[in-house]
Protein backbone atom coordinates (compact mmCIF):
# COMPACT_ATOMS: atom_id res chain seq x y z
CA UNK A 1 0.00 0.00 0.00
CA UNK A 2 1.34 3.76 -0.99
CA UNK A 3 1.06 6.55 1.64
CA UNK A 4 -1.30 8.89 0.39
CA UNK A 5 -1.08 12.71 0.44
CA UNK A 6 0.18 14.60 3.28
CA UNK A 7 -3.02 15.13 5.84
CA UNK A 8 -4.21 18.83 6.18
CA UNK A 9 -3.49 18.51 10.02
CA UNK A 10 -0.15 20.95 9.36
CA UNK A 11 1.94 22.54 6.48
CA UNK A 12 4.79 20.68 8.45
CA UNK A 13 4.89 17.62 6.12
CA UNK A 14 7.17 14.28 6.66
CA UNK A 15 9.99 16.36 4.12
CA UNK A 16 9.98 19.13 6.05
CA UNK A 17 10.45 17.83 9.25
CA UNK A 18 13.02 15.73 7.70
CA UNK A 19 14.75 18.90 6.27
CA UNK A 20 14.22 21.24 9.61
CA UNK A 21 14.63 17.94 12.08
CA UNK A 22 16.79 15.57 10.20
CA UNK A 23 18.33 14.10 13.79
CA UNK A 24 15.25 13.74 15.49
CA UNK A 25 13.38 12.50 12.70
CA UNK A 26 16.21 9.93 12.77
CA UNK A 27 15.73 9.47 16.34
CA UNK A 28 12.29 8.84 16.21
CA UNK A 29 12.40 6.15 13.34
CA UNK A 30 15.00 4.34 14.89
CA UNK A 31 12.79 3.95 18.09
CA UNK A 32 10.00 2.92 16.55
CA UNK A 33 11.51 0.42 14.50
CA UNK A 34 13.40 -0.73 17.72
CA UNK A 35 10.44 -0.36 20.08
CA UNK A 36 12.53 1.92 22.00
CA UNK A 37 10.30 4.75 22.77
CA UNK A 38 10.17 6.15 26.50
CA UNK A 39 6.91 7.14 28.06
CA UNK A 40 7.69 10.88 28.32
CA UNK A 41 9.87 13.50 26.00
CA UNK A 42 10.43 17.19 26.59
CA UNK A 43 11.14 18.53 23.33
CA UNK A 44 13.41 21.87 23.26
CA UNK A 45 14.07 24.53 20.92
CA UNK A 46 11.99 27.11 19.88
CA UNK A 47 10.48 24.74 16.63
CA UNK A 48 7.55 24.96 18.57
CA UNK A 49 5.45 24.11 15.41
CA UNK A 50 7.64 21.66 14.63
CA UNK A 51 7.72 19.74 17.89
CA UNK A 52 3.65 19.63 17.83
CA UNK A 53 4.03 18.24 14.16
CA UNK A 54 6.36 15.40 15.24
CA UNK A 55 4.56 14.68 18.18
CA UNK A 56 0.96 14.36 16.21
CA UNK A 57 2.56 12.29 13.53
CA UNK A 58 4.26 9.90 16.30
CA UNK A 59 0.97 9.29 17.40
CA UNK A 60 -0.54 8.90 14.14
CA UNK A 61 1.97 6.00 13.62
CA UNK A 62 1.31 4.40 16.82
CA UNK A 63 -2.51 4.39 16.50
CA UNK A 64 -2.56 3.51 12.61
CA UNK A 65 -3.86 -0.05 12.00
CA UNK A 66 -1.39 -0.07 8.78
CA UNK A 67 1.77 1.67 8.96
CA UNK A 68 3.94 1.93 6.17
CA UNK A 69 7.44 2.16 8.16
CA UNK A 70 9.57 4.76 10.27
CA UNK A 71 6.80 8.12 10.63
CA UNK A 72 4.96 7.04 7.62
CA UNK A 73 0.89 5.94 8.34
CA UNK A 74 -0.73 4.61 6.25
CA UNK A 75 -3.42 8.27 5.73
CA UNK A 76 -6.70 5.72 5.11
CA UNK A 77 -7.48 4.02 8.53
CA UNK A 78 -10.10 5.59 10.91
CA UNK A 79 -6.92 6.56 12.94
CA UNK A 80 -5.85 8.56 10.74
CA UNK A 81 -8.50 10.46 9.45
CA UNK A 82 -9.04 11.09 13.05
CA UNK A 83 -5.57 12.72 13.63
CA UNK A 84 -5.97 14.53 10.07
CA UNK A 85 -8.38 16.50 12.09
CA UNK A 86 -6.48 16.66 15.23
CA UNK A 87 -9.78 15.25 16.60
CA UNK A 88 -8.25 11.29 17.61
CA UNK A 89 -10.01 10.64 21.24
CA UNK A 90 -6.86 8.66 22.18
CA UNK A 91 -4.59 11.83 21.31
CA UNK A 92 -5.32 14.76 23.85
CA UNK A 93 -3.17 18.43 23.46
CA UNK A 94 -3.44 20.17 26.78
CA UNK A 95 -3.31 24.01 27.00
CA UNK A 96 -4.38 26.27 29.30
CA UNK A 97 -6.52 27.63 26.60
CA UNK A 98 -8.20 24.03 25.69
CA UNK A 99 -9.26 20.70 26.55
CA UNK A 100 -12.07 21.88 29.11
CA UNK A 101 -14.30 18.87 29.04
CA UNK A 102 -17.91 19.60 29.60
CA UNK A 103 -17.90 17.52 32.28
CA UNK A 104 -15.53 19.94 34.51
CA UNK A 105 -16.77 22.91 36.36
CA UNK A 106 -18.19 25.27 35.24
CA UNK A 107 -15.25 27.83 36.65
CA UNK A 108 -12.70 25.88 34.69
CA UNK A 109 -13.71 27.46 31.34
CA UNK A 110 -12.25 30.83 31.81
CA UNK A 111 -10.87 32.13 28.59
CA UNK A 112 -8.22 34.54 29.96
CA UNK A 113 -7.19 31.33 32.08
CA UNK A 114 -3.05 31.80 32.58
CA UNK A 115 -2.42 28.26 33.53
CA UNK A 116 -3.24 24.60 33.26
CA UNK A 117 -5.63 23.70 35.78
CA UNK A 118 -5.91 21.42 38.58
CA UNK A 119 -9.62 20.74 36.91
CA UNK A 120 -7.75 19.59 33.66
CA UNK A 121 -5.11 17.30 35.34
CA UNK A 122 -8.30 16.22 37.33
CA UNK A 123 -10.03 15.21 34.06
CA UNK A 124 -6.90 13.98 32.54
CA UNK A 125 -6.40 11.25 35.64
CA UNK A 126 -9.45 10.23 35.15
CA UNK A 127 -8.97 9.40 31.43
CA UNK A 128 -5.80 7.81 31.91
CA UNK A 129 -7.47 5.83 33.97
CA UNK A 130 -9.28 3.72 31.26
CA UNK A 131 -7.86 1.02 29.68
CA UNK A 132 -6.87 1.31 26.13
CA UNK A 133 -7.14 -1.49 23.26
CA UNK A 134 -4.30 -3.81 22.85
CA UNK A 135 -3.13 -2.11 19.62
CA UNK A 136 -4.08 1.59 20.76
CA UNK A 137 -1.92 4.14 22.54
CA UNK A 138 -2.92 7.69 24.19
CA UNK A 139 -1.18 10.42 23.76
CA UNK A 140 -0.57 13.45 25.80
CA UNK A 141 0.96 16.62 24.50
CA UNK A 142 1.18 19.70 26.79
CA UNK A 143 1.86 22.67 25.60
CA UNK A 144 0.93 26.77 26.49
CA UNK A 145 -1.13 28.48 23.83
CA UNK A 146 -2.23 32.11 22.78
CA UNK A 147 -4.82 33.46 20.32
CA UNK A 148 -4.23 35.67 17.59
CA UNK A 149 -6.17 38.11 15.48
CA UNK A 150 -7.60 36.20 12.93
CA UNK A 151 -5.97 37.63 10.00
CA UNK A 152 -2.64 35.63 11.53
CA UNK A 153 -2.74 32.65 10.37
CA UNK A 154 -1.02 29.05 12.37
CA UNK A 155 0.94 26.63 10.42
CA UNK A 156 -1.02 23.70 12.93
CA UNK A 157 -4.95 22.69 12.53
CA UNK A 158 -5.88 23.52 16.40
CA UNK A 159 -6.54 20.78 18.59
CA UNK A 160 -10.62 19.38 18.09
CA UNK A 161 -11.97 20.47 20.98
CA UNK A 162 -10.83 23.80 20.89
CA UNK A 163 -12.72 24.18 17.45
CA UNK A 164 -15.60 23.28 19.56
CA UNK A 165 -15.40 26.04 22.52
CA UNK A 166 -15.33 28.53 19.49
CA UNK A 167 -18.51 27.36 18.02
CA UNK A 168 -16.87 26.92 14.85
CA UNK A 169 -18.43 24.48 12.14
CA UNK A 170 -16.05 21.35 11.65
CA UNK A 171 -14.22 20.27 8.03
CA UNK A 172 -17.10 17.60 7.44
CA UNK A 173 -19.93 20.71 8.42
CA UNK A 174 -18.51 23.31 6.09
CA UNK A 175 -18.30 20.38 3.68
CA UNK A 176 -22.08 19.58 3.46
CA UNK A 177 -22.87 23.60 4.16
CA UNK A 178 -20.61 26.14 2.07
CA UNK A 179 -22.36 28.79 3.36
CA UNK A 180 -20.90 28.13 6.90
CA UNK A 181 -17.44 29.03 5.83
CA UNK A 182 -18.60 32.57 5.04
CA UNK A 183 -21.38 33.15 7.95
CA UNK A 184 -18.74 31.53 10.54
CA UNK A 185 -16.18 34.13 12.13
CA UNK A 186 -13.92 32.41 14.06
CA UNK A 187 -12.30 34.41 17.58
CA UNK A 188 -9.04 33.85 16.27
CA UNK A 189 -6.53 31.28 15.35
CA UNK A 190 -4.82 29.01 17.55
CA UNK A 191 -1.18 29.61 18.49
CA UNK A 192 1.11 27.26 20.31
CA UNK A 193 3.65 28.76 22.89
CA UNK A 194 6.82 26.97 24.92
CA UNK A 195 5.64 25.47 28.12
CA UNK A 196 6.74 26.90 31.43
CA UNK A 197 6.63 26.50 34.75
CA UNK A 198 4.39 29.60 35.48
CA UNK A 199 2.23 27.95 32.62
CA UNK A 200 2.51 24.46 34.20
CA UNK A 201 2.45 25.25 37.82
CA UNK A 202 3.78 22.92 40.74
CA UNK A 203 0.52 22.42 41.87
CA UNK A 204 -0.59 20.96 38.83
CA UNK A 205 2.55 19.03 38.24
CA UNK A 206 2.29 17.67 41.79
CA UNK A 207 -1.36 16.19 41.34
CA UNK A 208 0.33 14.80 37.70
CA UNK A 209 4.11 13.24 39.11
CA UNK A 210 2.58 10.02 39.78
CA UNK A 211 0.91 9.17 36.54
CA UNK A 212 4.05 10.63 35.15
CA UNK A 213 6.39 8.35 37.18
CA UNK A 214 4.53 4.84 37.00
CA UNK A 215 3.15 5.71 33.01
CA UNK A 216 -0.34 3.40 32.00
CA UNK A 217 0.61 0.87 29.75
CA UNK A 218 0.79 2.71 25.86
CA UNK A 219 1.20 5.81 26.99
CA UNK A 220 3.02 8.52 25.91
CA UNK A 221 3.97 11.85 27.28
CA UNK A 222 5.36 15.16 25.35
CA UNK A 223 6.27 18.80 26.75
CA UNK A 224 6.53 21.07 24.16
CA UNK A 225 9.25 23.99 25.84
CA UNK A 226 11.71 25.95 24.32
CA UNK A 227 14.36 25.01 27.17
CA UNK A 228 13.95 21.98 29.71
CA UNK A 229 14.99 24.97 32.38
CA UNK A 230 11.25 26.32 31.86
CA UNK A 231 9.87 23.46 33.14
CA UNK A 232 10.33 21.91 36.97
CA UNK A 233 12.65 19.47 37.60
CA UNK A 234 10.59 16.98 38.64
CA UNK A 235 8.93 16.62 34.99
CA UNK A 236 12.53 16.86 33.40
CA UNK A 237 13.99 14.26 35.59
CA UNK A 238 11.09 11.33 34.27
CA UNK A 239 11.69 12.43 30.76
CA UNK A 240 14.08 11.95 28.12
CA UNK A 241 15.18 15.30 26.59
CA UNK A 242 14.70 15.69 22.84
CA UNK A 243 16.55 18.97 21.60
CA UNK A 244 15.15 20.55 17.98
CA UNK A 245 17.08 22.37 15.96
CA UNK A 246 16.26 26.01 16.27
CA UNK A 247 14.85 27.92 13.15
CA UNK A 248 15.86 31.03 12.32
CA UNK A 249 14.44 34.36 14.55
CA UNK A 250 12.19 36.64 11.82
CA UNK A 251 12.66 40.13 12.36
CA UNK A 252 10.47 41.92 14.38
CA UNK A 253 6.94 42.36 12.90
CA UNK A 254 3.16 42.86 13.98
CA UNK A 255 2.87 39.39 15.42
CA UNK A 256 6.40 40.33 17.54
CA UNK A 257 5.16 42.93 18.85
CA UNK A 258 1.55 41.74 19.22
CA UNK A 259 2.91 39.13 21.40
CA UNK A 260 4.94 41.82 23.55
CA UNK A 261 1.81 43.60 24.19
CA UNK A 262 -0.49 41.19 25.06
CA UNK A 263 2.46 40.39 27.68
CA UNK A 264 2.01 43.79 29.19
CA UNK A 265 -1.83 43.38 29.69
CA UNK A 266 -2.09 40.14 30.30
CA UNK A 267 0.37 39.75 32.93
CA UNK A 268 -1.45 39.29 36.39
CA UNK A 269 -1.84 42.26 39.18
CA UNK A 270 0.10 41.02 42.03
CA UNK A 271 3.31 40.74 39.46
CA UNK A 272 3.21 43.70 37.62
CA UNK A 273 5.72 44.95 39.77
CA UNK A 274 8.40 42.90 37.92
CA UNK A 275 8.24 44.24 35.16
CA UNK A 276 11.90 43.63 34.06
CA UNK A 277 11.34 40.68 31.33
CA UNK A 278 9.57 42.75 29.54
CA UNK A 279 11.88 45.49 29.49
CA UNK A 280 14.58 43.45 28.58
CA UNK A 281 12.82 41.54 25.76
CA UNK A 282 11.98 45.03 23.72
CA UNK A 283 15.15 45.88 23.97
CA UNK A 284 16.31 42.81 22.39
CA UNK A 285 13.98 42.77 19.32
CA UNK A 286 14.84 46.38 19.30
CA UNK A 287 18.48 45.91 18.78
CA UNK A 288 17.82 42.84 16.35
CA UNK A 289 15.11 44.98 14.09
CA UNK A 290 18.49 47.63 13.55
CA UNK A 291 15.50 50.14 13.56
CA UNK A 292 16.22 51.40 17.18
CA UNK A 293 13.26 51.86 19.95
CA UNK A 294 11.45 54.50 18.37
CA UNK A 295 10.69 52.45 14.92
CA UNK A 296 10.01 49.67 16.78
CA UNK A 297 7.26 51.62 19.01
CA UNK A 298 5.62 53.17 15.65
CA UNK A 299 5.24 49.77 14.71
CA UNK A 300 3.53 48.95 17.68
CA UNK A 301 1.42 51.88 16.91
CA UNK A 302 0.10 50.41 13.70
CA UNK A 303 -0.19 47.24 14.90
CA UNK A 304 -3.00 49.12 17.97
CA UNK A 305 -4.37 50.51 14.65
CA UNK A 306 -5.09 47.21 12.97
CA UNK A 307 -5.15 43.77 14.49
CA UNK A 308 -4.48 44.93 18.27
CA UNK A 309 -7.69 46.82 18.13
CA UNK A 310 -9.58 44.16 16.31
CA UNK A 311 -8.26 41.44 19.56
CA UNK A 312 -9.57 43.50 21.97
CA UNK A 313 -12.84 44.39 20.34
CA UNK A 314 -13.47 41.00 20.08
CA UNK A 315 -12.18 40.08 23.57
CA UNK A 316 -13.67 42.78 25.64
CA UNK A 317 -16.33 45.00 23.62
CA UNK A 318 -15.56 48.07 21.17
CA UNK A 319 -16.33 50.48 23.68
CA UNK A 320 -13.35 49.14 26.09
CA UNK A 321 -11.34 48.41 23.12
CA UNK A 322 -11.50 52.17 21.59
CA UNK A 323 -10.70 53.33 24.94
CA UNK A 324 -7.48 50.99 25.59
CA UNK A 325 -6.29 52.07 22.31
CA UNK A 326 -6.92 55.64 22.68
CA UNK A 327 -4.89 55.56 26.18
CA UNK A 328 -2.48 53.02 24.57
CA UNK A 329 -1.72 55.62 21.48
CA UNK A 330 -1.75 58.41 24.13
CA UNK A 331 1.14 56.18 26.24
CA UNK A 332 3.19 55.39 23.31
CA UNK A 333 3.66 59.15 21.61
CA UNK A 334 4.65 60.25 25.33
CA UNK A 335 7.41 57.63 25.27
CA UNK A 336 7.85 58.41 21.39
CA UNK A 337 8.46 62.14 22.19
CA UNK A 338 10.44 61.54 25.26
CA UNK A 339 12.94 58.89 23.22
CA UNK A 340 13.28 61.38 20.09
CA UNK A 341 13.75 64.44 22.85
CA UNK A 342 16.99 62.14 23.80
CA UNK A 343 15.69 61.28 27.50
CA UNK A 344 16.80 58.32 29.50
CA UNK A 345 15.78 55.07 26.93
CA UNK A 346 15.62 52.34 29.91
CA UNK A 347 13.59 54.88 32.01
CA UNK A 348 11.42 55.56 29.50
CA UNK A 349 10.67 52.00 28.62
CA UNK A 350 9.99 51.57 32.16
CA UNK A 351 7.28 54.10 32.41
CA UNK A 352 6.02 53.37 29.46
CA UNK A 353 5.60 49.56 30.74
CA UNK A 354 4.21 51.02 33.71
CA UNK A 355 1.59 52.96 32.53
CA UNK A 356 0.44 50.11 29.98
CA UNK A 357 -0.31 48.04 32.85
CA UNK A 358 -2.64 51.01 34.42
CA UNK A 359 -4.97 50.49 31.22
Amino acid sequence: MTAIAETPHTTLTLEALKASQPLVVQFFESALALGTLSHGYVFTGNAIEAQYALALRIAQVLNCSEPIGGLEPCGHCRSCKWLAKNAHPFVTTITRLNFDPSSMPASEFDPQRTQISTGQIGYLLDTLSLKVGNEEYRIIIFADATVHPTDETSNILPPFDWVAKQGLPTEEEVGKNKSLKKTTKPTGSFQLKPLNSDVFSVHAVNRFLKSLEEPHPRTLFFFLTENESALLPTVVSRCQVVPFRSMPTEKPSSAVLGDWFWAVLGTPRNQRINFYPLHAQFVAVAKESGGGVVELLQQLQRYLSGAGLDRWEQLFGRETALTVYCRGQAVINTAITHLQAKTNEGATLQQLILSLWGL
